[in-house]
């Protein structure tokens, strides 16, 4: 896999879950609410923290992307929380929120690769981009896979279903750290256990600004 060495690994590892901690912490002090009011503050609060000290890598932080396996062409995404073949559209198979990839040259030129595919279809004989979008990126190069979430009540299927993906990435790719995030001061505390309790029984470290 990756990074490549274990060292690296656990060195991520003690950024990413220090920055987390730092934003639910900043979210639970937020007193009037006024600066976390939807899931894309957390995210771009979590980003901009992680996007310095990831940049001098060779991974980089990304949102809004779709892992997917198998090669080009055969490929298979997430729906459902269950790998599942594409059926042809570019923008099939779950998203995740935000992602650290490694972006070496046998992962991105694959991306590259897809990229083309899907905005092309079969025919990929233009060999370049009709537009610079890369939605997706090979399972093999997520080195972190980030969930965020800022409303459940209502919203525990979804939710679970979030947990799922993260369960699907982590399958293909047993290194890759998971994290499923939520910043809700209104959860109902039994909801928040039974999500956590499902979300580290699979293996996914759970983050909540209360944990019953």
């Amino acid at each position: 896999m990756g990074i490549v060495r274990r060292k690296d690994m656990e060195e991520l590892k003690k950024m990413v879950e220090k920055v987390i901690e730092e934003v639910l912490e900043d979210y639970e002090k937020d007193e009037d609410g006024k600066t976390y009011t939807t899931e894309g503050d957390i995210v771009s609060h979590i980003f901009a923290r992680l996007s310095a000290p990831v940049g001098d890598r060779n991974i980089k932080i990304h949102s809004q992307v779709r892992p997917f396996k198998g090669e080009i062409g055969k490929e298979k995404v997430i729906r459902d929380g269950k790998w599942k073949d594409q059926q042809g559209k570019a923008n099939a198979g779950s998203v995740v929120d935000l992602a650290i990839l490694d972006m070496r040259d046998r992962y991105w030129k694959k991306a590259l690769e897809k990229a083309i595919k899907d905005q092309f279809g079969e025919d990929r004989s233009e060999g370049s981009l009709r537009y610079w979008r890369i939605l997706s990126y090979p399972v093999e190069a997520f080195r972190v896979a980030i969930e965020v979430k800022i409303r459940v009540r209502g919203n525990k299927k979804k939710i679970l279903k979030d947990v799922e993906k993260l369960c699907a990435i982590k399958r293909e790719s047993p290194e890759c750290l998971t994290y499923m995030v939520i910043a809700d001061r209104c959860a109902p505390p039994n909801t928040i256990s039974d999500i956590k309790e499902y979300a580290e029984r699979n293996g996914i470290k759970f983050y909540a600004i209360f944990v019953p």
